[in-house]
C-alpha cells in the first residue's frame, strides 16, 4: 500500500497534550506505540473479511524524524494481502458473507477506509490514551 498511510498528528492534539509530549520524547513514543496498538485493533476490526489476510497483514508502529513523530497502521507491500489492501480500503464493494457475519460481531461498521476510520471513530479514546500515558509517566518520573 506505498503511498497510503494515516498518522495520527501530534501538533493537532490539544495544545497542552503536544507540548508535554515534545518536552517528554521517551514518553511521547510510549504514547504513540500505545496508540498505534489501538489504531491496529481498530483497524483489525474494521477490515472486511473473507480468508483474514488482511487483517493479518495490518501492521502498526511509531515513525521517528529530527523533528516529530507519528503512530501509524498500514499495510506492508510485501504482505500477503497488500495487492487487494487498496481496493479493500478505498474501492466501493459489497461486503462478502465472511465479511457480513463478522459485522454481526463488532461494534464498528467493516468496510471500506477500515484504516482512517480505525483513527477518525477513536479520535477521543487515542487523545485519551496518549494524556493518560503522559501523566503517568510524569508522575512516575516526580516519585
Amino acid at each position: 500500500m506505498a503511498g497510503l498511510k494515516f498518522t495520527v498528528n501530534v501538533e493537532k492534539l490539544n495544545s497542552r497534550v503536544a507540548k508535554l509530549m515534545r518536552a517528554q520524547p521517551r514518553l511521547a513514543e510510549k504514547a504513540l506505540r500505545d496508540c498505534s496498538q489501538k489504531m491496529l485493533s481498530g483497524a483489525k476490526d474494521r477490515a472486511p473479511k473473507d480468508e483474514g489476510t488482511l487483517e493479518s497483514s495490518l501492521r502498526a508502529d511509531v515513525v521517528k524524524n529530527a523533528k516529530s513523530m507519528a503512530a501509524r497502521v498500514y499495510v506492508p507491500v510485501n504482505a500477503a494481502a497488500s495487492k487487494y489492501a487498496r481496493k479493500m480500503h478505498e474501492g466501493h464493494y459489497r461486503l462478502g458473507a465472511n465479511s457480513e457475519a463478522k459485522q454481526m460481531a463488532v461494534p464498528v461498521t467493516v468496510g471500506r477506509k477500515f484504516l482512517e476510520r480505525a483513527i477518525t471513530e477513536q479520535k477521543k479514546e487515542l487523545i485519551e490514551t496518549m494524556e493518560f500515558v503522559l501523566k503517568k509517566g510524569l508522575k512516575n518520573d516526580a516519585d
